[in-house]
Order: C-alpha cells, then structure tokens, then sequence
C-alpha cells in the first residue's frame, strides 16, 4: 500500500518499528534491503527513515496497517438500548459519507468490510423440542390433521438433529440442496415443514426467504472436476476442514455421515471408512480413501484433533450444562472424528473454493463426482452402490452377512485401481 508523504510523517517511532518487526516476522528481509543494513533496523542501529518506511508499507495491505497503527477504536462506546444504536449507526453512516466524498477510491474497501461483517455475523438461530412443541400447536389452532402435524413434526426433526439443532441461511441452503440430491420429495416435504415453523414460531423473515420450496424436476447436473477438487484441496489452510473436504472427496459419503463418524470408524491401516448407519435410505457402511490421505490424517490431522480436543474439553462440559435440554454428550463429543462445528469446516472449505476457483460448490457436489469418476473408470455399478450406501434391502443384507457378491479386498481393489487421488 502507499501513502501520501504528509501521512508518512505523522508515523511516529514505535508504529514504524512496530510496522519493521510485522514484516520481519511475516516475509522474513525484504529484497531491497542488504542483509547487514536489515540487521541494524531491526536491533535499532538505524533510524526507520522515511524512504526505509515506504518501503515496508510496500508489503503490508490497507488491513494490516490498520490494525498496526490503531490502538483504540473510533467509537469505543457500545450503544446501551436500541434508540442510542440507531443514533450511533446514523452518525457512523454520516462519518463515512464524508470519508467517502474525501477518499471516493476507498468505497471498494468500504463494501468489502460490510460484507465481511454480515457474513460472520450471518443469523443463527438454536431451535428445541419447545420449539416443536408450539409449532404443534400453533398448527393444531389452524385446523392441520394430526397426520399431517405429525409428518412434519418428523421432517423437522430429522432435519434439526443433522443440523445439531441450529439454523442459519448456508446451513439450510446446503442441507436442502442434500437431501434434494437424495430425494425430491423429501426435501418438499422438508421445504413444506420449515416455511412454516420459520414463519409462525422462530418469526424470522432472513430464515424464510433464504430458501424456496424446491419443485420436483429430474435433470443432468455437471459435476465438478477432478482438478478442481484439488486446487480446492491445495487452498484450505484449516487442516480439520482440508482432512473432512478431502474425506469426502475421495470416500463418496454424504457429508453428514462423516460428521456423524466417530474416531473409531476410521481404520488407517486398511484405509478404510465405516459408517454405522442401516436404515431405509442409507445402508452405507464402508468406504476406501488413499494410501497420501491416510498418511496425513494419521501424521497431521488425528494429533492435531487431540489437541483441540483436549483444549476444549471444558467448554464443551459447560455448554452441556447450560443447555441440558439439547442432551450434549460429552463423551460421544470426545470420540466425534471432526468434533468441529460443521459450519466453522464448510466456512473454511468454501473460502478456499473463492480463492482457488472464484466461485463455490456444495459439498454434495464431491458425491456425484465419486459416482461419476469411478464409473468412468468402469467400476461396476453395483460396487459404486455398495460404497456409496446404495444397495437395496436384499442385497444389503447379503452384503453385510457374508459379501458374496464382493469381499472388501475385491472393492478396495477395484478402488485403488481408480486411483482416486486429492492430495498432491
């Protein structure tokens, strides 16, 4: 970034070697420095001079040096009743229209910041059983039959427990678009549930127009491309995010049933995924990954899930105790293989989508191109069923008794032989 001369000045001693040690730590010696001159600045041999200042602002953005040079805030008051909040919002707004008269070229800035805000202050909103209980009923006073009430008493439920009982706009988004994948009429019915709850008890008009009620059509999608998923791969820098992305890419699984994995369903040493899970819509109980990936899980990312869950073991027992009505289970947290909130992985996931590609995909998308992949690599059908939890009731139970059709060395062969890779 640069600066006008005049501002340059007004820089005093301990902001420009404040500024000298952030760019030391962050890009080591800049090029246009010798080595001996750098060490002088930064033990204090040598004034940070004006020319030398120019310099280092060269490495540093518009957010970096404003986070270097401030110490308090403008407005470090917060409003104390919703009249003083709208008082302050309106003279801030009328602060930066001046500003913005004066410095027209920061308008870009102004708006990226905006959006940033809203976006980590998106709404979120917990729901309970109490909750269901008025939706109940409010529906019963508007003369719904008991079956209907109690269908979508059900769609709701089912929802809300992969949800882990929070709603926000992205997490309805994805799980629509999921479920949508899985069966149309689910999701209508789900859509049919929720428009409702959101309008009579949660009365939240962002919620409600975040999603539309899906209209059952059957048509082709395009799925995303292998080079894709691992530039998106490469760009994720949360490790716990990269391990669930690349889990997902390489195992064909539906993002819920990692989430739902415990630490005990993932064997390293076979390479292998079980998901215990056998109901009328998913049979899925094992899946492969790559020999790279679980180098990586087991090296980086299972040490570093420890840690974090070590670190915040004890918050996790105060949440549980404030919220008794939720049943947080501690120890069932404890064995989780991302005890991470889902929406902190699909954050991460999606900014690395932004910076790699410049646009973004739900992560349903990495199913469809495991289906697609390997039948291009002629698999059989039935194998790609069989890993992905497609199976009917018949063949499921054949499978899982004594795997007559295929043993697991035959599907882990068929799969390795596919060579689907992420990780570079």
């Amino acid at each position: 970034m640069e600066i006008s001369d005049d501002e340059l000045k007004k820089i005093n001693e301990t902001q420009r070697k404040k500024i000298l040690q952030y760019v030391a730590e962050k890009y080591g010696k800049p090029e246009e420095f010798s080595s001996p001159y750098w060490y002088m600045l930064k033990n204090g041999k040598r004034q940070i001079s004006d020319n030398v200042l120019k310099i280092l602002l060269k490495y540093l953005s518009y957010d970096e040096y404003v986070k270097l040079l401030s110490s308090e805030p403008i407005y470090p008051i917060v409003p104390d009743s919703l009249t003083n909040a709208i008082i302050y919002i309106d003279t801030f707004v009328n602060g930066v229209a001046k500003i913005l008269e004066k410095y027209p070229e920061l308008e870009t800035y102004l708006s990226t910041k905006i959006m940033q805000l809203i976006k980590e202050n998106e709404r979120k909103i917990s729901v309970t059983e109490e909750h269901l209980k008025k939706f109940e009923m409010i529906m019963k006073a508007k003369g719904r039959s008991e079956r209907t009430i109690k269908n979508q008493l059900n769609y709701l439920r089912r929802m809300f427990k992969e949800l882990y009982w929070e709603l926000s706009k992205e997490k309805i988004i994805e799980y629509m678009n999921r479920v949508m994948e899985e069966s149309p009429f689910v999701a209508k019915h789900t859509a049919n549930a929720l428009k409702p709850f959101i309008k009579e008890v949660l009365q939240d008009k962002q919620l409600y127009d975040s999603f539309k009620t899906p209209k059952i059509q059957y048509g082709a999608k395009v799925p995303v491309k292998l080079e894709e998923i691992k530039e998106v791969a490469k760009n994720i820098e949360h490790i716990p995010s990269k391990a669930y992305f690349v889990l997902l890419a390489e195992s064909g699984l539906r993002p819920g049933e990692l989430l739902a994995a415990s630490v005990d369903n993932i064997d390293l040493k076979e390479r292998i995924v079980w998901v215990n899970k056998e109901t009328q819509t998913k049979r899925a109980y094992f899946s492969f990954f790559s020999p790279k990936t679980a180098e990586f899980l087991e090296k980086v990312y299972l040490p570093l899930r420890k840690e974090f869950i070590e670190l915040n073991i004890n918050n996790i027992m105060k949440l549980a105790k404030a919220n008794e009505d939720q049943d947080i289970e501690i120890e069932k947290w404890k064995k989780k293989l991302f005890p991470y909130r889902d929406d902190v992985l699909r954050n991460q996931i999606y900014e690395a989508m932004d910076r790699a590609l410049g646009r973004r995909f739900e992560l349903y998308a990495l199913r469809r191109h495991f289906a697609t992949y390997m039948q291009l690599k002629k698999v059989p059908p039935l194998a790609i069923n069989i890993l992905q939890g497609r199976v009917g009731p018949n063949e499921f139970r054949i499978l899982k008794e004594n795997y007559t059709v295929f043993t697991i060395e035959d599907l882990r062969k068929l799969y390795d032989e596919a060579g689907l890779v992420v990780l570079e």
